[in-house]
């Protein structure tokens, strides 16, 4: 008596939940100080079975890098066209269909010095990178610049050819330009005028974006907006402070910023910038631009030891403040005046701000005697402030066995403090690990 063959089994599981599993793994691979282990989980789950394809190429392609190894060196050009000549040659596309380009919510390009190039595109040859001919419609964040690059030089954008792109993504939310140099004021303020039609663009980054028509004149082009992008969240570092009015202070300016919530200004500023920066200056009016609305903000120290710009000239519109980080504490130099800015900081505070976060430059969490004198000011001040914690972000010196040990040794720093109930929290401070796209 035959037997009949036995059916291939089937899996069992509700797709949904199949898709639940799986953006899991993805909040895993977010959440995780080593996401390269869960983009190998995510890896094997595209290769499990057919229910479970789409939704791991979901988020296997949802952001895409790139940028070369620093390691290729003088062969960082020809590596860098490899991996975007492809992207620009549509008709030609390997390996990447129309599927897989609509995943891409996510673009980083790290261009240095090594990496620029002329580019040829259907028989025509481009000097810049043409970001307008990169086959991506659905793209919801842009990260351009060359830090990321490792680079010391700054990447030279194709503004007309930025532009394109920004209106190709109609859903983008988010633009950073991390050390790039746009040729004209009018050129980089064509392509910001242009996110006035992105009605989700919410959040802005401006870290060292320089000019190179700076010094012919400080006349700015009249910018018509169909409608001003209402930002949430601004990080603008290393300014030309000249075009603080026409991007957020003038009536007519290309971004309101009067619902902003969170907000950057760690620039360390430069003392050419004195003469504009204080008080009276237009740098601190970003504040009064956004009263009853902001709730984190980020300074530097530095800017206000050599300044003399007190706390208050920045801080009384915020009556929102939840958390105030600064920037640029240095044990070595100038300590003391460090404390005392910290200390007067706090009794300006308002009643809102519960948490106060430090980045120290510490090369030895053995010297502890600076900090126990943070201790002593903040023990007798924080009577005056409703402020429940403190956090101290240091880089760790030694290896990774040696950080529980940092962490309570920082936390012994501060017995006074912990006594009057403030909660003192060390953080390892946060280095982006841009992986490598191959």
């Amino acid at each position: 008596m035959e037997t009949e063959p036995t059916p291939p089994s089937q899996l069992l599981l509700p797709q949904e939940l199949i898709d639940t599993l799986i953006d899991w793994i993805q909040d895993l691979r977010q959440d995780s100080s080593v996401p390269q282990d869960f983009t190998s989980t995510l890896k094997a789950c595209s290769l499990t079975c057919k229910a479970f394809l789409p939704q791991a190429q979901k988020h296997l392609f949802r952001e895409l890098i790139l940028r070369t190894n620093p390691r290729d060196h003088y062969r960082a050009t020809d590596k860098f066209r490899q991996r975007v000549q492809p992207l620009l040659d549509r008709d030609h596309l390997t390996g990447l269909s129309p599927e897989l380009l609509s995943h891409v919510r996510k673009l980083t390009v790290c261009e240095g010095h090594l990496t620029q190039t002329d580019w040829h595109v259907n028989g025509e040859r481009h000097w810049l990178l043409p970001f307008g001919l990169l086959p991506f419609t659905a793209l919801t964040e842009i990260e351009l610049g060359s830090k990321n690059a490792r680079s010391s030089y700054d990447s030279e954008i194709d503004g007309q050819s930025l532009s394109m792109l920004l209106r190709n993504n109609s859903s983008l939310e988010t633009l950073h330009l991390d050390s790039v140099t746009f040729r004209k004021r009018s050129e980089m303020l064509s392509v910001l005028s242009s996110l006035s039609q992105h009605v989700n663009f919410h959040n802005l980054g401006l870290i060292s974006v320089h000019i190179q028509d700076a010094l012919l004149g400080i006349d700015m082009p009249v910018i018509s907006c169909v409608q001003r992008p209402r930002l949430k969240k601004l990080d603008f570092r290393d300014p030309d402070d000249r075009l603080l009015g026409v991007l957020f202070l003038n009536p007519d300016s290309i971004f309101d910023i009067s619902g902003l919530q969170t907000l950057d200004l760690s620039t360390q500023l430069k003392p050419i910038m004195s003469q504009t920066a204080p008080e009276d200056g237009n740098y601190p009016k970003i504040l009064s631009r956004c009263p009853g609305s902001l709730t984190r903000l980020c300074l530097d120290v530095r800017d206000f030891l050599w300044m003399g710009v007190t706390a208050m000239d920045y801080l009384q519109d915020a009556t929102e403040l939840e958390l105030l980080e600064l920037k640029g504490l240095s044990i070595c130099h100038g300590w003391t005046r460090q404390i005392e800015f910290i200390v007067t900081l706090i009794s300006a505070l308002p009643s809102k701000l519960h948490c106060l976060s430090l980045h120290a430059d510490i090369q030895d969490v053995h010297l502890f005697a600076p900090f126990m004198q943070l201790d002593w000011k903040l023990s007798t001040t924080l009577p005056l402030s409703d402020l429940k914690e403190v956090r101290i972000v240091f880089k760790p010196c030694g290896d990774s066995g040696e950080w529980e040990t940092d962490i309570e040794r920082i936390v012994n720093w501060f017995p006074l403090s912990r006594k009057r109930g403030l909660l003192i929290t060390p953080e390892r401070s946060k280095r982006r690990d841009l992986r490598l796209v191959k």
